[in-house]
């Protein structure tokens, strides 16, 4: 068994949660906020059986999309310059063996 730990844009979450639930996956959504821009996302769980973790991702990633958005002047890299324009959203997933699974 793995757990799936899926960090998506909130404007993707719910299309993202839909579709397991429709393949019969069940999930639990926290929210989150960080990365470069601080924005908020949420986190998904999802604990799935080992030959399914392929059908997980490929669900997830059917689902989630990226933008382009502009860099705010303010924002530095120390001495780097950075693009006006960088590519967020999507998702970045982790996936880990699972010791023991209990359900009470």
């Amino acid at each position: 068994m793995k757990i799936v730990f899926a960090i998506i844009n909130n404007s993707d979450m719910s299309a993202v949660t839909g579709a397991l639930t429709k393949a019969g996956y069940s999930s639990t959504v926290t929210n989150s906020n960080g990365g470069f821009f601080n924005r908020e996302n949420s986190i998904l769980f999802a604990g799935v059986d080992d030959n399914r973790v392929q059908s997980v991702l490929a669900i997830i990633k059917q689902h989630t999309h990226t933008t382009e958005v502009n860099v705010p002047e303010n924002v530095k890299m120390g001495d780097f310059m950075l693009p006006s324009k960088v590519r967020v959203g999507g998702a970045v997933v982790f996936v880990m063996d699972v010791d023991q699974f209990v359900k009470l």
